[in-house]
């Protein structure tokens, strides 16, 4: 038996070399793609297991509560239960700090938070008197800056015709 000599074909080298070139960039968008997942799977969750930048949306009907929208009262909540590591629907107006388990340590931290969240100064003696989440948003009601009143337009006087 005789065997036929192995055509060197440039025809099927090419067509070899794409498949490999082809297959290598398969293999490197789908490991591009394990990493993304991996990476919002584990940097995106916060203390209560859940995903801030999806659960904001989805709760505050399309407003995120990180953004200057959101009411005082919603930010608060998210503020407690991410510092205190409890879910959100724990969190009430009536709920008492130490009822979520919150020790010394935890309202400096939730303090810090707050300060930073809204952008103003809660004083020791003011975060000394929180014993529920209501004092908590009352206190940051309090520490706002007022909106400026409304300026009236100038309202033109009529000049009589003599």
């Amino acid at each position: 038996m005789e065997h036929e000599p192995v055509r060197n074909d440039s025809a099927s080298k090419t067509v070899l070399i794409v498949l490999g070139v082809v297959g290598g960039l398969f293999l490197l968008c789908a490991g591009a793609f394990v990493v993304a997942i991996v990476a919002i799977t584990t940097l995106g969750k916060n203390a209560n297991g859940t995903f801030d930048f999806v659960s904001s949306k989805v709760s505050s009907g399309g407003v995120s509560s990180n953004s200057p929208e959101g009411s005082v009262e919603e930010r608060v909540f998210e503020t407690i239960a991410d510092q205190f590591e409890v879910k959100k629907e724990q969190v009430r107006r009536t709920s008492t700090l130490r009822e979520l388990a919150a020790d010394d340590l935890d309202l400096v931290e939730l303090t810090m938070a707050l300060e930073e969240k809204f952008a103003i100064k809660i004083g020791d003696e003011e975060a000394k008197k929180w014993k529920t989440v209501g004092d908590v948003i009352d206190s940051i009601h309090r520490a706002l800056p007022k909106a400026p009143p409304v300026a009236k337009k100038p309202t033109e006087k009529k000049q009589k015709k003599k």
